[in-house]
C-alpha cells in the first residue's frame, strides 16, 4: 500500500484538489472507526458527486485492512458497502495498470507508482470477496429489501459485474426501473402493478401523470447459466431479497415499445443505461 507518509499522497487528487489530509483521517479510522469521520471521507473525499479520484484507488487497501481486521460486523459491513459502491463506478477496463483518473486529473506521479496504487486497490478488492458469504448472511437477517440490495450491489461489484452493480444502486427501492427504448428514444417507466409484484411499462411518468395506460411485459426465464442474471438470481435468493426476486422474470422479458412497437429486452437495455451513465459521470 502507498504508505501515509508518502509524499505521493499531496499529488494525488481529491474532488477539491490534492488529497493530502487523507491519510489523516484514514490514520483516524484505523484507530478507532468513527462514522462522522468515515462518511466524511467517502462522501466529501472519495466520491463525492459520484466522481472516483486516484485518492480513492490509494484509500481503499487501508479500508480493507480495517475492514478485514475489525471484530465488529457492522463496521465490515460499512466498508464492504461503501467500497462496492466505488468499484461499480468503476469504468476502468479489467486488465488496466493505470486508471483513467490519473490522466483525466492530470496527476504528475510516476508511471510505476500509478500502477502499483491501482495494483494494490484490484488486490484489495479480491480481499472483500473474502466477506461476501458473511454479508449476505448478516444482510438477510439484519436489513430491509434496500439495505440487501446494497449489499448484493457490492457482490455483484467484487464479482466484475460492475453495471449489474450500479444498476441495484441506482433503482435501491426497487420500485422503478427507466430506460430508453433503443428504436426511437422514448423513455419508458418500469412499474409494479399497485398491490401486486407484475411490472408493467409506461410511456410517461406515473409520478406525474394520471390514467396512463399500461404495457404489458413477457416475464423471462432465469435459467441462463454463468449468466449475471443467473448469478443475481442465486444471490437475492441466499439474501432473500423477495421483492428483487419477484421482479427479475420481468426485468428479464421484452415488452414491444408503445411507440414504434420494436420489441425490447428489458435487462439488456437496463445494462447499456447502466453502462452509459457510468461513463458519462465518470
Amino acid at each position: 500500500m502507498l504508505a501515509l507518509s508518502d509524499p505521493a499522497w499531496a499529488l494525488l487528487q481529491g474532488p477539491y484538489g490534492s488529497s493530502q489530509y487523507v491519510p489523516e483521517m484514514l490514520k483516524q479510522l484505523q484507530a478507532g472507526y468513527d462514522g462522522e469521520i468515515a462518511d466524511t471521507l467517502y462522501w466529501e473525499e472519495l466520491y463525492h458527486q459520484n466522481t472516483l479520484y486516484t485518492c480513492t484507488f490509494a484509500a481503499v487497501p487501508y479500508l480493507v485492512d480495517i475492514a478485514l481486521s475489525s471484530s465488529d460486523i457492522s463496521i465490515r459491513a460499512d466498508i464492504y458497502n461503501i467500497c462496492g459502491i466505488f468499484e461499480a463506478k468503476n469504468v476502468n477496463p479489467l486488465h488496466s495498470k493505470v486508471p483513467l483518473e490519473f490522466a483525466r486529473d492530470q496527476v504528475e506521479l510516476d508511471a510505476g507508482l500509478a500502477e502499483y496504487i491501482y495494483e494494490q486497490y484490484q488486490q484489495a478488492i479480491v480481499r472483500l470477496t473474502e466477506l461476501t458469504e458473511e454479508m449476505v448472511l448478516y444482510a438477510k437477517d439484519h436489513e430491509g429489501n434496500v439495505g440487501k440490495r446494497y449489499v448484493l450491489a457490492a457482490a455483484a461489484a467484487f464479482q466484475g459485474y460492475r453495471c449489474v452493480a450500479f444498476m441495484l444502486q441506482s433503482f435501491d427501492t426497487g420500485d422503478e426501473y427507466t430506460l430508453d427504448c433503443p428504436h426511437c428514444g422514448t423513455p419508458l417507466y418500469i412499474w409494479p402493478v399497485e398491490h401486486s409484484d407484475v411490472l408493467v411499462a409506461y410511456d410517461k411518468d406515473p409520478v406525474n401523470s394520471n390514467s396512463l395506460v399500461p404495457y404489458s411485459i413477457q416475464s423471462g426465464s432465469l435459467d441462463h447459466k454463468g449468466s449475471n442474471l443467473q448469478w443475481l438470481y442465486q444471490y437475492a435468493q441466499k439474501i432473500e431479497e423477495n421483492n428483487l426476486l419477484a421482479h427479475l422474470p420481468y426485468l428479464n422479458g421484452w415488452l414491444n415499445c408503445p411507440v414504434c412497437n420494436a420489441p425490447i429486452s428489458i435487462w439488456d437495455e437496463l445494462m447499456k443505461t447502466a453502462n452509459g451513465v457510468r461513463k458519462h459521470t465518470a
